[in-house]
């Protein structure tokens, strides 16, 4: 069979015009896919079945010109179905790429919407009505005001805020602090912020306020300014109180200072005189004793309100030696000895009030151990720490009570009595002046272990050869 060249070329036309409409029609099923079951899907599958009758219809009209006598007629049907397939192609693809464009915009319109309903703070759209009427709210906005959308929208501004806030002219910072009214006519104070808002043209079209409930920052800010009068107030009388009690000590040690100075003088004076005489040597010894617990309590007193300790290099061992001095009658009337385990001098850096540890160690193991008849005094250096202790042989403090009775008003027992309970908590309150720590662990067989940890940086001088315990 021969084809004019009429025919070839109105055949090449029509094949022409199929490739694109396969093309369309690629084009409308990915609509369809997109569409789903969308209000238009029915409208576009119309479309292509419309499309793939088209199809069919080149295909026959390629055979009717190839197997007839092909006229002008034929190529100016040829050329008109090859534009009509083009027009299809373009038509479909534009609407392609506008639905695809429109589905854009409608995702990010509902990401918005989204954001913008589960914000914590409020949001108010406001137009530019000389009332300024609301166009748009969010979940926020109605839970802490009260009201339903229906309340809002169309409404008036000022139902929630005062008018000048639309006022143009007037210039509002970001962060001001306002009220807003809420449906019961409570206020609510609120931290906003107000900007404009403009159209597709860029012209300004309203304001959008957006706010965060500081209610709860303002009960805060009140409640502290109130606590910071009241603790004013206490500090002020703190204040006062504390200068009434260095008043009172300053009175209580000059009036025991002179009396005490005139019997140290005057023992001091029969010693000379009678220097076997024991009694009249333990008068004198007492005497030096009380100035020196005076001293010890104006320096105490004075730790208890704050005041820092003047260290200076002390031989502790020299002050765990005066300790027993100090209890020198009470330890003979109860029988009871002293081990010192004492070698050379160990000398940090401390403040002689130090000496009021050791006294409250050995009172205790008089008070409380006595039983035991053996007090037994000792220094052990360790990698760490340097630890002065006074072992006695009396009951043994139970490990679970041994950190408590240093702690104020918890005190000892011996069966007969009771003590004030603040020996033992002075202890510790010197103990931390010096960066110490203090404590008791039992003793073995029986008994207790009373110590105090110096740091080792603590230490200027000591002899190498201190045992361990």
């Amino acid at each position: 069979m021969h084809l004019t060249l009429l025919q070839i070329i109105t055949v090449c036309l029509l094949i022409c015009g199929i490739v694109v409409m396969v093309l369309a029609s690629s084009i409308t099923m990915r609509l369809l896919q997109l569409l789903k079951e969308g209000k238009y899907a029915g409208a576009w599958k119309f479309m292509y079945i419309l499309i793939m009758m088209f199809q069919f219809g080149y295909v026959f009209t390629i055979i009717l010109t190839v197997f007839f006598p092909a006229s002008l007629i034929n190529l100016i049907a040829g050329i008109v179905f090859l534009l009509g397939s083009l027009f299809v192609f373009v038509v479909m693809r534009v609407s392609e790429k506008t639905i695809r464009q429109l589905f854009a915009t409608t995702v990010s319109k509902d990401f918005i919407e989204n954001i913008v309903q589960s914000m914590a703070d409020t949001l108010i759209v406001v137009n530019l009505s000389p009332d300024g009427t609301i166009t748009e709210v969010n979940e926020a906005t109605l839970r802490m005001l009260g009201y339903n959308r229906e309340d809002l929208i169309g409404e008036s501004i000022n139902i929630i805020l005062d008018t000048e806030h639309l006022d143009p002219n007037v210039e509002i910072s970001n962060n001001q602090h306002v009220t807003y009214r809420t449906k019961t006519g409570d206020e609510i104070p609120v931290l906003y912020s107000r900007s404009k808002m403009s159209g597709i043209d860029n012209s300004h079209s309203g304001y959008i306020y957006v706010g965060q409930d500081i209610s709860k920052i303002v009960r805060a800010e009140r409640a502290i300014k109130k606590s910071e009068h009241r603790y004013r107030f206490l500090a002020e009388q703190l204040e006062e109180s504390n200068t009434l009690k260095e008043l009172l000590l300053d009175i209580i040690t000059h009036d025991l200072k002179n009396p005490v100075g005139v019997i140290q003088g005057m023992s001091d004076l029969l010693v000379q005189e009678s220097p076997d005489n024991e009694l009249i040597t333990g008068i004198r010894d007492s005497s030096e004793n009380i100035l020196k617990v005076i001293n010890n309590a104006t320096v105490l007193s004075k730790l208890a309100i704050g005041e820092k300790l003047e260290m200076e290099p002390i031989d502790v061992t020299s002050l765990m030696k005066e300790a027993v001095d100090n209890f020198k009658l009470a330890l003979e009337s109860n029988d009871m000895t002293v081990e010192d385990t004492l070698s050379s001098p160990v000398i940090i850096e401390g403040h002689p009030v130090l000496v009021e540890i050791f006294n409250n160690y050995v009172s205790n193991a008089v008070k409380y151990a006595k039983s035991g008849k053996i007090i037994i005094l000792g220094v052990a250096k360790f990698d760490r720490h340097l630890r002065c202790f006074v072992k006695d042989l009396g009951e043994t403090i139970p490990r679970q009570f041994g950190g408590k009775i240093f702690e104020r008003k918890v005190q000892l027992e011996n069966g007969k009595g009771k003590g004030t309970g603040l020996g033992l908590a002075i202890v510790k309150r010197i103990a931390d002046e010096h960066g110490a720590v203090v404590g008791t662990v039992p003793n073995e067989p029986t008994g207790n272990i009373f110590y105090i940890d110096f740091p080792i940086g603590k230490i200027i001088e000591t002899n190498k050869g201190d045992q361990k315990t």
